[in-house]
């Protein structure tokens, strides 16, 4: 047997599969924003099907694509349930160019990951 504790980044394709997203653009939206959870405590009150919850939500918000019913019956998280976490994540990913730590930020920030770090803070 092979067990592992479920992390965030496991429920994003079933959550994309949803939504019908096909567009890498809000993928790596939605990924960089996970990412960037793990480098902060203050998202451990989070289980992690609401963290990928969240993250595909503010993906989808930048994005100018709406939180439709499907999703909201598939994650189990309506937008009232997710808003204390977006808006975290919003903070977060405002201050990611200027904390000491830049890996992800960095990382998001190259054409192979559709610049999801410029796009979300320029969005933001």
């Amino acid at each position: 047997f092979n067990l592992s504790v479920p992390t965030a980044l496991m429920f994003l394709p079933r959550f994309f599969k949803v939504a019908g997203l096909e567009k890498k653009e809000i993928q790596e939206l939605t990924n960089y924003l996970v990412e960037l959870t793990l480098q902060d405590y203050k998202y451990l009150k989070y289980v992690p099907s609401h963290l990928a919850a969240a993250s595909l939500y503010l993906a989808l918000k930048v994005s100018n694509h709406p939180w439709t019913p499907t999703l909201v019956q598939y994650t189990s998280y309506s937008d009232v349930a997710l808003r204390g976490c977006v808006k975290e994540m919003e903070e977060t990913a405002r201050a990611a160019s200027t904390r000491t730590l830049t890996a992800v930020f960095k990382k998001y920030s190259l054409p192979k990951f559709s610049e999801a770090a410029r796009l979300i803070a320029n969005a933001l």
